[in-house]
Formats: structure tokens, sequence, C-alpha cells
């Protein structure tokens, strides 16, 4: 597959300090994009992704805020704007990935709380679905918009109820968008990752039991990394993919099948 540079686009990417938002800000980053690394907390995981970036002859920098609060979202893209402007001299926005999300503390649905529960959709659909609508005036036509959503929304999953309908919530957004936009010949395609080996879940792979169970339902019989769901981002974005909007796309190594 040749992929169109992406050179000379503006691009964030939510939730970009860590896992699979790093993966995908480095490989668009790598692709020509201006890349801005948004994070929540951790400053220095930010810079690191920025740093690496540089190293590697890209251009991107980090940008903060909460995406469950609206007003640090429209404070963000104030921010964005400048921003952009500095660094490309425009202050348009190309590509837009909904990276960030949280699961809940708890895997059992009797023990959500309302905290938890809270948590978990003002990040994962209200952050998300106030992220694009703040973005619309700074994207051009025939940007892309990509959300990141879990092989959760399929099916029945118990132990993580609340995540999996939050992600629900994100396939039928990217459906509303992808309509809405369509006349803009924007795109808005969705991603559903399957088990994927970050930070967060190698805890649960140290667990010979865990990963035996893990990959017996994956075709591919392994776990899939954070640049396999980044070099689908990357199809994604590439002109190979200009007829492709409106598709929730499952990359999970062929789990459950």
């Amino acid at each position: 597959m040749n992929y169109s540079s992406l050179k000379g686009k503006n691009a964030i990417v939510t939730g970009a300090g860590k896992g699979i938002g790093r993966a995908i800000a480095k490989r668009i980053a790598s692709e020509g994009a201006l890349t801005a690394v948004h994070y929540s907390k951790s400053a220095e995981s930010a810079k690191q992704v920025v740093d690496e970036i540089k190293q590697a002859g890209g251009d991107a920098f980090s940008i903060k805020a909460d995406i469950r609060s609206v007003a640090e979202i429209k404070i963000l893209f104030q921010k964005l704007s400048q921003e952009f402007k500095s660094h490309s001299g425009s202050n348009h926005l190309d590509i837009l990935i909904n990276n960030a999300g949280v699961s809940s503390s708890s895997v059992s649905f009797e023990t959500v709380t309302e905290e938890d529960f809270d948590n978990v959709f003002n990040t994962n659909i209200k952050g998300l679905f106030f992220v694009t609508q703040t973005a619309l005036p700074l994207l051009n036509d025939n940007a892309h918009i990509i959300n990141i959503s879990s092989l959760t929304a399929r099916g029945a999953k118990p132990l993580y109820s609340a995540y999996a309908a939050s992600k629900a919530a994100v396939n039928s957004f990217t459906l509303s968008m992808a309509q809405m936009l369509g006349k803009r010949k924007i795109s808005v395609n969705a991603i559903m990752p399957g088990f994927i080996e970050t930070d967060f879940t190698k805890k649960l792979l140290v667990d010979p039991e865990i990963m035996k169970t893990l990959i017996a339902g994956v075709a591919f019989g392994k776990v899939g990394q954070p640049e396999d769901i980044a070099n689908a981002v990357a199809l994604l974005l590439s002109k190979d993919a200009g007829w492709i909007t409106g598709q929730i796309i499952e990359v999970t190594g062929g789990t459950n099948l």
C-alpha cells in the first residue's frame, strides 16, 4: 500500500501521551503532518512523544486539556489554532483523531459507582462529542475524523458494561457525523481495536492463563500492538481510502470470529 504524504496537514491526536494515541501521533507525524499531542495529566509523557517525533524528523507540539470539561475544550481549540498558525502558517485542522478514553475502575456491573460511570461517559463520549463539535469551524473540507472505539462495543460485555456502552455510543456518533459532514467531503470513521498490549494491559499479560485465553480467541494467535492501530489510521488517511466514510472497522487480528 502506498500511503499519501500528509505533509502540509495539521493534526491533533487526543490522549496521545501513551499507548495507542502515542503510536498514532508518531505514525502520522512520520507521514509529514504537524501533530498536536494532546494530554490531560502527564506533561512529561507528552513531551517525550514530541521529542521522539522531532528526533525522527517530524514536527509536533504538546497541548493540555481535560476533555471532560467543555470549557477546557474551547480553550484547547483556541490554543490549538494559535499553535497551528505559529508552526505552519495555517490555523485550519485537517486530521482529528479522537483517541482519548478511560475504562471503569470496576469490572463488576454491581460495583460500578456513579463516579466511575460519569468518568467513563464524560471522557469517552461527552468529551469526544464536544471535541468534534468545537473542531468543526477549524476543519477543512476533505478533512478526516477517526474515532477510536473498542471491540467491547460488539456483543455482550457484562464485565465492561459502562465502558462498552460508551464505545457503542462512539460508533453511533460516528455514523451520524459521517452523514452530516459528507457534504463537505469530510470522512468520519471509527476503528475498533481488539486487545492491544499497552502499559495498562501489560499487567494482565504477565498471567500466563490470561494470555493463553486471550490468544485462543485471536485468529492470528497473538496480542495486538499500538502500531497495528496506527497502521489502520494511516490507511484511512491515505488517498486510497478516499471513498471510505461512515465505517466501523475492526482491527483485531480476527478476534472472536
